[in-house]
């Protein structure tokens, strides 16, 4: 009976040996991943600063977009629905919502993929420093300049 007790024991200590080991090398191993990620973050900071940054274009975009959409609401407030009820300004407030819908979305897929890169979901909001991170937050931009501009005018066809 004491050598059964004994033996239990010991293979407690032994599981309890093997899963430190296995907490200390995932630890070395994200350690590992994130001074490799700021070894480069120089090269890597400069290309995902000029990645995020607004662009002439995407500003055109932004009015664009933005005017196509005010322009069609308009026009189905204007012919698809009866003249006694004003539309507009639904069709204005679910116009911002999808934008902004669109916002949150970009923002969750964008941090799914940093706790991926990391390999740890508590630095999934750390920034990767990478061109694609770079694009998505453009991305983001543009859609939450596109809701702004969007709930502007849903605010002035209120007031008008």
């Amino acid at each position: 009976m004491s050598k059964n007790k004994s033996s239990n024991s010991s293979s407690r200590k032994i599981n309890k040996e093997i899963s430190e080991f296995r907490k200390n090398s995932i630890k070395q191993q994200i350690n590992e991943k994130i001074d490799r990620h700021e070894a480069k973050s120089d090269y890597k900071h400069i290309k995902f600063l000029s990645a995020k940054k607004l662009r002439w274009y995407d500003y055109l975009t932004i009015v664009f977009v933005s005017a196509i959409y005010i322009a069609i609401a308009i026009l189905i407030n204007q012919f698809a629905f009866d003249s006694s009820k004003n539309y507009i300004e639904i069709l204005f407030t679910t116009g911002f919502l999808i934008f902004l819908a669109l916002f949150l979305l970009n923002g969750f897929i964008r941090n799914k993929r940093t706790a991926k890169y990391f390999n740890n979901t508590f630095k999934r909001y750390d920034s990767t420093l990478d061109e694609q991170e770079g694009l998505s937050r453009r991305i983001s931009k543009i859609f939450i300049l596109i809701s702004t501009i969007l709930f502007v005018a849903m605010l002035i066809s209120l007031l008008v």
